[in-house]
């Protein structure tokens, strides 16, 4: 996933950086400034931030406790 994918994906999810930091587990003192560095090329992309993404694209929830949208 490039910088400019993960970008667009956030934008797409309409999550702030503090709620993709949150939905990716990522700390909380500097989460969001670690996906702001991902977003600009400063940090790498790993593996599984890109795999979370690509499923959270395609409708996983990191919300709700069994992944859904909340209907159930």
């Amino acid at each position: 996933m490039s910088p400019s994918q993960l970008k667009l994906a956030r934008a797409f999810l309409g999550y702030s950086l503090t709620d993709m930091s949150d939905a990716l587990q990522l700390s909380a003192n500097n989460g969001a400034d670690t996906i702001r560095k991902m977003e600009s090329g400063k940090v790498n992309i790993t593996g599984p931030i890109s795999v979370a993404v690509d499923a959270m694209v395609k409708g996983y929830n990191p919300f709700y406790e069994d992944g859904g949208d909340g209907d159930s």
